[in-house]
């Protein structure tokens, strides 16, 4: 049985055979052949597992630090508006002043010697062009093409305001 043993590969006090087992002609087993290819296919399976679940987690750590950097951008560019609304409110406010009519009003009259015109230095030009006006139907219009209309039904002449006139 001890040279059995060892022609198999097999130790005596082992309760679990090696995975490669020659038989009498020199060849492995097929059982353990499939077997072993076995336990190779899922070692691969678990490593293709595993290098997906790193990358899945080296791609999500890295968008999450994308949406983070882009998030800090966006506060920034929100504090950085609102500094120049409050800018451009401060330059309106400040500004409001000089835009009174009646400063430059004061001004004209103080600095330039300016003064509202006198009748006599108003002149008017004739441009020339004048816009044609469309024309506006009053009801007398329409009340003439009524009696136009009712007076041509009836055949008669009366009250269409376009009467013949002797010679």
């Amino acid at each position: 049985m001890e040279n059995q043993a060892l022609k198999n590969n097999i130790q005596p006090n082992r309760s679990r055979p090696k995975l490669t087992v020659v038989q009498d002609d020199g060849r492995v087993s097929e059982k353990l052949r499939r077997r072993n290819r076995a336990i190779t296919a899922k070692k691969f399976i678990c490593g293709l597992v595993f290098l997906f679940a790193v990358l899945m987690a080296t791609v999500l750590i890295t968008r999450y630090g994308e949406i983070t950097a882009k998030n800090q951008e966006s506060r920034v560019l929100s504090k950085r508006m609102e500094e120049l609304e409050a800018n451009r409110d401060y330059l309106v406010m400040k500004l409001e002043p000089y835009k009174a009519t009646a400063r430059i009003e004061s001004l004209a009259k103080i600095n330039l010697g300016m003064d509202y015109p006198t009748q006599e230095q108003i002149v008017y030009i004739a441009s020339g062009y004048q816009e044609e006006q469309p024309e506006v139907e009053t009801n007398q219009d329409y009340i003439a093409g009524f009696r136009n209309f009712f007076s041509a039904l009836l055949g008669t002449n009366e009250g269409n305001g376009y009467e013949k006139q002797s010679e």
